[in-house]
């Protein structure tokens, strides 16, 4: 293990020419496999082979990024406790546990001691869209603390077990400090990661806005995995069709359909296709200039509001809507009885073209299922449509 970890570290620290620059993205850079078999010529063959079994070549990237963030083992703990990065990546992870033998257990001790710490991690992963079939996958995390004491490098590899389902690539994460960090973020209040000035008594507001946000994108992830279907491939007809998910709580339904445009400009098309969002009434920004969380009026009832967020980076985006009571936002009701329904559009960059998913998540109808079906299904062709046209503009 630890020449895995100790070559991870040298080639995540280096830059051009082993990590060239790509026009498809800002942060993120690919390995150069030639570059990387000049440097490393002793260790290139173990690591990366030239060509693998069936003609599949091996691609190596590296996407760097800044988190405010002033000690970074609370971030360490969240990546080896899988409840809570099952809820950083809420739109990726399904359903997560660490399952040595068969038996769940709780997350390791890691503390400003630890060295060294190890967990075997069974999570189900989806993409947002019901194209692609969940993934079942069983892999190694293990976290190290590096030499200089404030740098960790967080390590994902296969099993060495080919009866289960197996991590097919290596990944790693290296947090170390940053020269960049900027002093004046200690003047900001945090909420994961959207930043505001308030006063103690509007931040609980704003708190309450930003967890019913997340509860809707909570609703909308779970509701396209649901409308999934486990196995694969599926059917090439699948794009044509809607699928549907329904039991006693949720009825589920969701359909993707590929746009050759890239996934920025889409995603500037789809901004106004939820015609019920009415004027912004609290915006709560990110340090993202694209994603905020905002109330809105609804604009056919005066007595409901509208909750929105956009997310939006080089991978794709996301924007999700629901519905509550105009009272709702300022009481402390159990979140999941407040948000009981969402809408939403999510946008995967395929290379020049994008996947968009549009999905509606909510509690049984008192129509029957097929009503509802052909209902919710011509709803979301008129707004498949309607984004058509845009583009065409």
């Amino acid at each position: 293990m630890d020449s895995v970890q100790n070559h991870l570290e040298r080639i995540s620290l280096l830059e051009e020419p082993l990590w060239m620059s790509n026009s498809l993205s800002v942060n993120t850079k690919f390995l150069d496999m030639s570059e990387y078999r000049r440097q490393f010529c002793s260790e290139s063959a173990r690591w990366f082979p030239m060509q693998m079994e069936g003609g599949v070549s091996t691609v190596a990237s590296k996407t760097s990024g800044e988190v405010w963030i002033y000690d970074p083992l609370p971030l360490i703990r969240w990546f080896m406790n899988t409840e809570a990065w099952k809820d950083i990546f809420s739109c990726i992870v399904i359903d997560t546990s660490i399952v040595p033998g068969g038996r769940r257990l709780p997350p390791p001790d890691i503390n400003e001691d630890t060295e060294l710490a190890e967990i075997e991690i069974q999570a189900q992963l989806q993409l947002l869209t019901p194209l692609v079939g969940l993934r079942e996958t069983i892999f190694k995390r293990a976290c190290y603390r590096l030499e200089d004491g404030r740098s960790w490098l967080l390590v994902d590899l296969p099993i060495n077990d080919s009866s289960r389902c197996q991590l097919p690539f290596i990944r790693s994460c290296l947090v170390c400090p940053s020269s960049n960090f900027p002093g004046e973020c200690r003047r900001l209040a945090r909420l994961g990661h959207y930043y505001y000035f308030a006063s103690e008594a509007r931040r609980a507001t704003l708190e309450r806005l930003v967890m019913r946000a997340k509860e809707m994108k909570r609703r909308f992830y779970s509701g396209i995995a649901s409308a999934t279907p486990r196995a694969l491939p599926i059917d090439d007809d699948a794009h044509e069709c809607v699928s549907f998910a329904m039991d006693s709580n949720y009825w589920v339904a969701a359909k993707s359909t590929k746009f050759c445009v890239q996934h920025h400009k889409l995603f500037e098309s789809v901004q106004s296709v939820d015609c019920l969002v009415g004027e912004k009434l609290i915006e709560i920004p990110s340090d993202e200039e694209e994603n905020c969380i905002s109330l809105h009026r609804h604009t056919e009832h005066v007595d409901k509001r509208m909750v929105r967020q956009t997310c939006l980076d080089e991978s794709g985006g996301v924007l999700v809507t629901a519905q509550m009571d105009s009272e709702s936002l300022d009481n402390e009701d159990d979140v999941s009885t407040v948000i009981t329904s969402a809408f939403g559009l999510s946008i995967h960059s395929d290379y020049d073209s994008s996947i968009l998913t549009i999905s509606y998540v909510q509690p049984p109808s008192s129509s029957s299922q097929s009503h509802w079906k052909k209902e919710i299904s011509n709803e979301i062709c008129n707004i498949i449509q309607d984004i058509e046209l845009q583009n065409l503009v």
